[in-house]
Order: C-alpha cells, then structure tokens, then sequence
C-alpha cells in the first residue's frame, strides 16, 4: 500500500501530472516570491486586480495555495513569480548564440536568461534583436523610418513562446554550463 506522497511521486515520474500544478517544494513564499512581477504580470494581462490581498490572487491565477499560514506554489506560479529562478531550476534556462557563418565554431555573441518565463522570453527577444540583420525603410514623406528584421517579429515571439510553452520541464537534461 503506497503513502500519498509515494503515489504523487510516481505519477510524476509515469508523467501523469501536470508539471505546471505540482507544488514545488523548493520554493518558499517568503525567500522567493517576487510581487513586484506578480503586479507586472496583471498589468500586461489587462486584468483588475487590487494589490492588497495578493495570495487571493495567486489562488484565482492558480499559482498558489494557502494551507494554514503557509503559502504554497506549484510549478507554474515559481516559474512565473521568482525572485532568483536559479536557485530553484537550474533547467529552465534560456541559452542563445550567434555564430559566424553555418560551422557554429565562431561565436559571435551569447547569452543565457534564468529569471522567470516572461524574463526569460523577454532577454531572448531583445538577443535575436541585437543578433539579426534589419533593413532600414524610410516612411514616405516622413522622417522617420522603420527597422524590418530578417525574420519577423511576430513569427520570432511567436517561436519562442511555444518553445517555452511546450519544453517538458520534467526532465531537468543536461545543461552544458
């Protein structure tokens, strides 16, 4: 007869629960929580909120659970609103580069992003920015102009996004550090 813990644990490793609502343990609310990306969060969503009593929001996103005077995260709400996601999940790093020509021997630039999913997306945006090649138009008329990247922005998030979205966070792979 297996003890409840034992039961979640297997179902974890069989890949029968949702990484994003198992609790994670290693996060802790007071140590780890971040609000001010938490309110930056509601802003972008465009949702209302009051800032007052934030773990009853954290509850209505699904991201937290209080239990007692505890309040507990899963996956997602860690992956979302830390403070230092390193020191929770070394996996969920973003790694970018930039090579001279198609033999990826040359580095011409490189960064690597850990600071939370909207972070992590944000830095590997602004990196294809600075790395891809952009043609100048000059708005009739005007003197103004626009820059086009190679590949366009939207297609650009767009990748990145479901990337990010759809990586098995489960497995924790190797990370050539």
């Amino acid at each position: 007869k297996l003890k409840s813990e034992e039961i979640r644990d297997f179902m974890e490793e069989e890949d029968l629960l949702n990484f994003d609502t198992v609790t994670c343990k290693e996060f802790d609310f007071k140590k780890d929580f971040d609000k001010e990306k938490l309110f930056s969060f509601m802003d972008r969503t465009g949702i209302k909120y009051s800032r007052k009593n934030y773990v009853q929001l954290l509850e209505n996103l699904k991201v937290a659970k209080k239990q007692g005077s505890k309040v507990i995260f899963n996956n997602a709400g860690a992956l979302l609103f830390s403070k230092d996601l390193n020191r929770i999940y070394f996996h969920t790093e973003i790694a970018c580069g930039a090579f001279k020509g198609t033999d990826k021997t040359t580095f011409l630039d490189s960064a690597r992003f850990n600071t939370d999913l909207i972070g992590n997306i944000e830095g590997a945006m602004s990196f294809l920015w600075k790395n891809l090649r952009a043609r100048h138009e000059i708005i009739p008329r005007s003197t103004q102009r626009i820059d086009v990247l190679e590949i366009p922005d939207k297609a650009l998030r767009e990748a990145l996004v479901n990337a990010v979205t759809h990586r098995n966070y489960i497995t924790q792979g190797y990370l050539y550090r």
